[in-house]
């Protein structure tokens, strides 16, 4: 699947299944009246008027634009070409998204130490107690899972 976003929506869970399968690219492309510099790009705001409902001829402009993304995919020659590793660009975005959609790690990032001392450990279940403090929302076995 493939999602052109404006924004990045924040995952309600964060597994490692998702993480081995979702990368980010960063697009850094403004939009703007006056474009100028080389990320900059004319925009056309009546784009939204056009392929809205009440627009008649909505269907077709909503069919170039899906045309010209399919084209730009197949140029790019992904379809017969396996990418077997993403480049550290794409991986260090991805990994930052996942790191800020994973509360566990937020979690012991702000409130915890790691420490080599046995004595100096927390139980699992009190660091757990004082996660739901501040996180509330996820149950013990979740939050279990997310500190692997």
């Amino acid at each position: 699947m493939i999602f052109f976003c404006n924004q990045i929506c924040e995952l309600s869970k964060v597994d490692n299944a998702i993480g081995r399968r979702l990368r980010l690219l960063n697009l850094p492309f403004k939009f703007c009246d006056n474009p100028v510099g080389d990320n900059e790009k004319l925009i056309d705001i009546s784009w939204g008027i056009k392929i809205s409902k009440k627009n008649d001829d909505c269907i077709y402009y909503k069919q170039a634009f899906t045309l010209i993304l399919w084209e730009n995919w197949c140029s790019k020659d992904f379809v017969h070409k396996k990418i077997d590793t993403p480049n550290d660009e794409v991986m260090d975005i991805t990994k930052k998204y996942m790191d800020g959609c994973n509360s566990v790690k937020l979690f012991i990032d702000e409130y915890c130490e790691i420490v080599e001392e046995k004595k100096e450990r927390i139980p699992a279940r009190d660091l757990y107690n004082r996660f739901k403090g501040i996180y509330p929302g996820m149950d013990e076995k979740s939050f279990a899972y997310n500190t692997m």
